[in-house]
């Protein structure tokens, strides 16, 4: 079993030495770190044949960068869409849940593998994961066993009740799990 670890409240090295990670390696710099080349060969030379130390500065700046990723994960962040992130990266791949920018529609999930378009401008292939700002006015509630969306049924149509749990309906009626309701067929 995997057991929770604390979540990061302060990212490794905020107050410390620490190098921001470059892109690409400068060429004058034989031991600095980049993200596309990590530390580069020279670091891993032993000094007495011509090797070159890596710097404590470099390692504190990238396990920085990704504590400072683990803890906006760990607050609860979500990320929105990244133009640069999608060119860069061949588009989202399919399943991908961003945060959107309208209020109405606070996720987007992603139904085109490589997708690169913009769901907040009209881009293709997103589909809003919940709409809460619909007419029927939808919900999240938490009910017995989940977080459930209401489709807007009395409790004798929804067949159990207010009190019903989002499992009890497998038939589309009534409550519908958070987790189904967002998973693509």
């Amino acid at each position: 079993m995997v057991t929770k670890p604390n979540n990061i409240t302060t990212p490794f090295a905020q107050g410390g030495l620490k190098n921001a990670i470059p892109e690409q390696r400068d060429p004058s710099k034989p031991g600095q770190a980049s993200m596309t080349e990590g530390f580069p060969v020279a670091t891993m030379i032993p000094l007495d044949q011509g090797g070159v130390p890596p710097t404590g500065k470099d390692m504190n700046g990238i396990l920085h960068l990704l504590a400072q990723h683990i803890q906006y994960l760990n607050a609860g962040g979500t990320y929105t869409f990244d133009g640069n992130f999608a060119a860069k990266n061949g588009g989202y791949p399919i399943g991908t849940i961003l945060q959107a920018k309208n209020q109405g529609f606070p996720f987007w999930v992603n139904t085109v593998d490589g997708n690169a378009t913009d769901p907040n401008n009209g881009g293709t292939g997103w589909k809003p994961l919940i709409n809460l700002s619909s007419a029927d006015n939808n919900q999240l509630v938490w009910k017995n066993d989940g977080l459930c969306l209401p489709l807007k049924f009395t409790s004798v149509e929804q067949g159990g009740g207010p009190n019903q749990s989002c499992k009890q309906d497998q038939s589309g009626l009534g409550w519908k799990e958070l987790t189904t309701f967002g998973r693509l067929s």
